[in-house]
């Protein structure tokens, strides 16, 4: 067979970290980066990605996890940085929590359970 070929990219001004589908958020693609910024990419439609001012880490902390929850009408991404926050994206929330370290990996389990990984060797549950 014929191997795949890229049908859309975009090129962003750091590395990138972590990605996140956010069809339910009707977004596409949440980007995070190494220089702690999101990018918000419509992938299906081509278009320039868009930086969300309201979703940066303080700098220096770059964006290592996310993960996306469509266990509920109103989306939430929420956001790991490599200074152990955590944070909900593009609703009104405080930040959740954290780790001593790294945030590497998020996943929700149910409309309110969000629970992390770090590099710190801990894994937490946390009621949002």
């Amino acid at each position: 067979g014929r191997a795949p070929r890229a049908a859309a990219m975009a090129t962003f001004g750091s590395d990138v970290r972590a990605l996140a589908a956010a069809g339910h958020a009707g977004i596409g693609v949440v980007v995070g980066l190494g220089d702690g910024s999101l990018e918000l990419w419509d992938v299906r439609q081509g278009a320039v990605p868009a930086r969300c001012q309201t979703c940066r880490f303080a700098p220096g902390a770059g964006v290592g996890a996310l993960a996306e929850s469509t266990w509920v009408d109103t989306p939430r991404v929420a956001a790991g940085a490599d200074d152990g926050s955590i944070r909900l994206v593009y609703v009104d929330a405080p930040a959740v929590g954290g780790h001593a370290d790294y945030c590497n990996a998020l996943c929700w389990t149910d409309a309110s359970t969000l629970v992390s990984g770090g590099r710190d060797g801990a894994v937490r549950s946390w009621r949002v």
